[in-house]
């Protein structure tokens, strides 16, 4: 439920004042990089992975760092390799470890952190030309991975790998798709029974592409959007607290936003832009929230590149916009995750211009995604949201100063 939080173990702070707001290096003095995945972790900790070039033209590869909930780096560790490497996604898995998932040199590998302050431990490889991109936790002790794996005909597939976590054990991994035709998953997330929903692209048609399967890795319901002749991708998957899949991603240059039923009957689905037509807007993130609406994180723009957060209810219908971004700047938002009680962080890239050096992004936000105080003495770490008044004309918030918000929505009739 929502209440005010008398403690406010975040602090207080004066109306206007940025709750937290980081950009750090895995190391000093790199050329490039970026955070691709995050994971939150209890008493406001979390675990960065991604991307870095110690120089221009060096071969990427993979990053990866602890912070503690004032955003000051635990540890750091980055691959000194030959060979290209990268991580992509990254978890809260089973007692409360950080998990990511990518790839080197070509085969999948998974990573864990070892102790409270690092370096991680390489867990798996899994040989084969495959690359993952998303991991989730499942239910206990158990993992979802997604990626994909080049086939004997050099075609792509979906591949779901299923892993006990305490012994690292692989329970199953299968591939998904048509033969001879390319689909790949970036995006996993785990439902009632310990169901899978896994997105991506399908290369044939360049269409956004889903999949629900169960625990045993047995298909029950696939299914692909396209807008006319466009580019569609999903790069995000989450169950909603309202009991169906949402999807984001990107089609033709618009942000691209699904759902569906747990049977993979499509429910709406919509595209958005937030500067003006065909600036490439895309989502990177979702996180389900307890009234039933999802934040979406993303990014737009073509001159400059804006990082914005927009909250959306069960029916799809915007409720609200936060932009995020540094005028001038070149601000992705790639991936979030929910700080237990603390928040949300958000994990992206910032650069001065869409080329040249790039600086793995990190930022913290409340809940709502709002990224200051609202008003004097406020507390800096706001509840989870359990705030629905049922009532389709409010925007209902909760705040941990005053407890319950619902805010009018101008216009709603």
């Amino acid at each position: 439920a929502c209440t005010v939080d008398a403690t406010c173990a975040g602090g207080k702070c004066q109306a206007g004042q940025p709750i937290l707001s980081s950009k750090d290096w895995p190391v000093a003095a790199q050329y490039s990089g970026r955070w691709l995945g995050v994971a939150g972790r209890y008493g406001g900790r979390y675990m960065a992975v991604g991307t870095q070039q110690k120089s221009q033209g060096d071969i990427q590869r993979y990053a990866l760092a602890a912070y503690d909930a004032a955003g000051k780096m635990i540890w750091s560790w980055q691959d000194t390799g030959l060979a290209p490497s990268a991580l992509r996604g990254a978890t809260t898995g089973p007692a409360d470890w950080g998990y990511g998932i990518g790839d080197l040199g070509g085969d999948l590998l998974m990573v864990r952190e070892t102790t409270a302050k690092g370096p991680p431990v390489f867990l798996w490889k899994d040989t084969g030309t495959q690359r993952g991109f998303s991991i989730t936790k499942a239910d206990n002790d158990y993992l979802y991975a997604v990626g994909d794996t080049t086939s004997a005909d050099v075609s792509t597939d979906g591949r779901v790998w299923r892993i006990q976590a305490g012994s690292w054990k692989l329970i199953w991994t299968k591939t998904f798709g048509a033969p001879g035709q390319s689909e790949g998953f970036r995006a996993v997330s785990s439902g009632p029974e310990s169901t899978l929903a896994a997105a991506g692209r399908r290369e044939q048609d360049k269409s956004a592409w889903w999949l629900l399967a169960d625990s045993n890795g047995v298909e029950q319901a696939s299914g692909a959007l396209t807008k006319g002749k466009g580019d569609c991708t999903f790069a995000a998957a989450i169950f909603s607290t309202k009991g169906h899949w949402v999807f984001g991603g990107t089609c033709t240059g618009e942000g691209l936003l699904a759902a569906i039923d747990p049977a993979g009957k499509p429910l709406w689905s919509q595209t958005e832009t937030f500067n003006k037509p065909l600036d490439g807007t895309a989502f990177g993130a979702l996180i389900a929230l307890s009234d039933g609406s999802t934040l979406a994180l993303g990014d737009a723009g073509s001159a400059n590149r804006d990082r914005f957060l927009v909250r959306h209810g069960p029916d799809g219908k915007r409720l609200e916009l936060q932009p995020l971004g540094v005028t001038a700047t070149w601000d992705h938002g790639l991936a979030m995750a929910l700080l237990p009680r603390r928040g949300l962080v958000l994990a992206g890239q910032s650069s001065k211009s869409k080329v040249g050096v790039s600086a793995p992004s990190l930022q913290r936000t409340d809940a709502w995604g709002r990224v200051d105080c609202k008003l004097s003495g406020g507390c800096t770490d706001k509840l989870q949201p359990d705030c629905d008044d049922a009532n389709k004309c409010t925007v209902d918030a909760c705040d941990g100063a005053k407890g319950c918000t619902h805010s009018a929505i101008a216009g709603c009739p």
